[in-house]
């Protein structure tokens, strides 16, 4: 993460961590669900393709 900007990645997570309150990965499940939620809204995409699309193993 850090590598293309020379930063160490602890840092740059403790740093997250510290703005946001929650961790960066934490972060980025969120940002995933949200988008998943957004696809279902949509029903343009079975639960199985929203999970496809998502790089999620299964749809549980």
């Amino acid at each position: 993460m850090g590598d293309n900007i020379h930063l160490d990645y602890k840092y740059l997570s403790s740093l997250f961590s510290s703005v946001e309150s929650i961790t960066f990965e934490q972060y980025i499940i969120n940002q995933k669900i949200e988008h998943a939620k957004e696809l279902m809204v949509y029903d343009e995409f079975s639960l199985s393709e929203i999970a496809f699309k998502m790089n999620y193993r299964s749809v549980a």
